[in-house]
């Protein structure tokens, strides 16, 4: 259990980071805005905010790729689990809710999240985080 808390807070901190690293010159972006394409159901209940922490998910205009796993249209997010080892989906199912969650707020600054999920096998973590 402690394991499964660990890994969704690294997974909830990696989000954060993303948001944080992609809010520079979004001034054009109104917080908590959600693009025109996105269902009725999911605009009205994707607030955009994270806990405490407001309008982290939003539409914007973000141009250019400006780290690695972010392009103009998409962020990355890279997702090691034990699912092979421990069948518990858990990991990979709160990674596929968050990302569809922020994209039906606008993605971050206009961007969607793509979930990028690698098993680690348990004892094969830094193999998997090669490749990924």
């Amino acid at each position: 259990m402690r394991l499964v808390l660990r890994t969704l807070a690294a997974l909830a901190a990696v989000c954060l980071l993303a948001a944080a690293c992609s809010r520079a010159g979004s001034a054009n972006s109104s917080p908590g805005s959600t693009s025109s394409s996105a269902p009725a159901t999911a605009t009205a209940t994707a607030t955009g905010n994270f806990g405490s922490l407001s309008s982290v998910c939003h539409g914007g205009s973000a141009s250019g790729a400006t780290d690695q796993g972010v392009t103009s249209s998409s962020v990355l997010l890279g997702v090691l689990t034990d699912v092979g080892y421990s069948k518990d989906p858990s990991l990979e199912n709160a990674a596929t809710v968050f990302t569809d969650w922020c994209n039906a707020a606008g993605g971050i600054d206009g961007r969607k999240l793509v979930a990028d999920i690698h098993d680690t096998q348990l004892m094969a973590v830094v193999s998997a985080m090669a490749a990924a």
